[in-house]
């Protein structure tokens, strides 16, 4: 009797370990970190539209400029642009559905390098992958939404984004602003600054 309760204590033992090594094999890390101090940090973003890498005119590689370069003579009305990280960022385990736990920490400057004013604003995104900016967006959907569709995006997305000018058509509630998109450019919370 006392061999089988033994037997089974190793079998338990035995099956604990061959799920744990299975489960274990779908945990992944990801981490990343861009200093654009650097000419050759860029390398993991993907550019689309007018953005590009760097200020074009000053020869200068310590940004990522999302419109085109008006001091380079490029017309920066209608202006858009995307950069994205070029790999997938698992935000949930697909065999278990365990959520992901992460930490971002970002910072940016909206100049204004122009008499004519800023632009519309900037966003930092959550959306599947890979993911395009839409052919029909325009400046007033920050990248995220196609002008047909609009206020709505035919993906899943959260956004956190800053506003330093407003649509006409839009129902956000004051020119500057940083508010929460789900689903959608309209905002399921703000705080006017």
């Amino acid at each position: 009797m006392r061999a089988l309760k033994r037997s089974r204590v190793f079998q338990l033992l035995y099956l604990s370990l061959i799920y744990t090594s299975v489960v274990v094999q779908h945990v992944r890390s990801v981490s990343f970190n861009f200093n654009f101090s650097d000419k050759n940090s860029a390398t993991g973003i993907t550019f689309e539209d007018d953005a590009h890498f760097g200020d074009l005119y000053a020869n200068n590689f310590d940004r990522i400029s999302l419109t085109g370069d008006a001091q380079a003579g490029t017309n920066i009305h209608y202006s858009k642009g995307r950069a994205t990280y070029n790999q997938s960022v698992p935000l949930w385990d697909i065999h278990t559905g365990e959520v992901t736990n992460f930490t971002t920490q970002f910072s940016f400057l909206i100049q204004n390098i122009t008499p004519s004013g800023f632009g519309d604003g900037l966003a930092f995104v959550l959306s599947p992958y890979p993911s395009q900016i839409p052919a029909d967006g325009v400046e007033s959907c920050l990248g995220l939404c196609s002008k047909s569709i609009w206020p709505s995006t035919k993906d899943q997305i959260i956004d956190t984004y800053y506003i330093s000018d407003i649509d006409p058509n839009s129902t956000d509630p004051s020119d500057c602003h940083i508010g929460i998109d789900v689903n959608s450019i309209q905002s399921q919370a703000y705080t006017i600054i």
